[in-house]
């Protein structure tokens, strides 16, 4: 496609958007695979908007790559494709908004070496691994996306610092609700983590994180947990009803102020650190 376009009927196999400032829109028709391939890619080129599409059968549903920029991915859905729904890598400054990526084989929404993209509005639902993948980006705001039923993490940052995320649930995914490694200098702020095996966990060298106004609550372990991280604030945060801590602190450094824990089947906080500093906290089993 090197013109706006608006789909008029189903269309078989793959679409290569191959010119800058240009609209595919499907107007609500599908884009169909045989399981191989890419069902839309915008390789290179900048200022487009796909929208209205639902892509399924491909190997990758949606993918923005090869420094392309300023796109946005609007209202479509990338269901059972093969692997990834919408994979943006090595691409800044693009936007993905009130889109779905359901029943996938691996990732729903997958930000890879990028910086500065936006997930807005999104949903990822049974996909068999993760929701949603930020991975070596930086500056990712992902707002009031959800990821519901994942077989393994509902949002994952692996080596990505100074990203955002906000407004966002994550619930009754197979591990953990969020997961931060190795990734430093993140804010997550306003987020649920309800019924997951863990609702935030931090990990393997996550430093200077800042957790502010989330709720981790009917987890199966632990609410809020760090290990073997250190230098983070975890601040106003709830963490109720999971079934053994509300928040574990296997880690050195951190300020926890003015959280609210109660009713955990074990331990509604637990600090197995050193040096850290817990102040004006509201726990219902725990004198820390």
């Amino acid at each position: 496609i090197t013109s706006d376009t608006t789909l008029t009927e189903d269309h078989d196999g793959n679409i290569v958007i191959d010119a800058d400032n240009v609209t595919l829109d499907c107007a609500g028709y599908s884009v169909t695979g045989n399981g191989e391939g890419i069902g839309i890619s915008i390789d290179g080129h900048s200022g487009v908007t796909v929208t209205n599409c639902l892509v399924t059968a491909h190997d990758d549903g949606i993918v923005i790559r090869g420094d392309a920029s300023s796109n946005t991915l609007e209202a479509n859905s990338t269901d059972s494709n093969a692997c990834f729904g919408v994979l943006v890598r090595n691409a800044d400054d693009n936007t993905v908004i009130d889109s779905q990526a359901n029943d996938n084989g691996c990732v729903g929404f997958v930000i890879v070496s990028s910086r500065g993209n936006h997930l807005i509005d999104n949903l990822a639902q049974g996909n068999l691994a993760n929701g949603f993948d930020v991975n070596y980006s930086s500056q990712t705001t992902l707002r009031g996306n959800r990821a519901i039923a994942n077989d393994f993490m509902g949002i994952d940052l692996l080596r990505s610092d100074g990203n955002v995320l906000a407004g966002n649930t994550a619930r009754g995914n197979g591990s953990q609700g969020f997961q931060i490694q190795r990734s430093s200098d993140n804010v997550l702020r306003d987020n649920e983590s309800l019924r997951n095996h863990e609702g935030f966990s931090l990990s393997r060298r996550s430093e200077d994180n800042v957790l502010r106004l989330n709720t981790a609550n009917h987890n199966l372990v632990a609410g809020i947990s760090a290990w073997r991280s250190g230098s983070g604030l975890w601040d106003k945060n709830r963490a109720m009803a999971n079934g053994k801590f509300g928040f574990l602190l296997s880690a050195n450094f951190y300020t926890v102020t003015r959280n609210v824990a109660c009713r955990n089947g074990k331990w509604d906080a637990l600090d197995t650190g050193y040096d850290n500093v817990w102040r004006a906290n509201d726990f219902c089993t725990s004198d820390i």
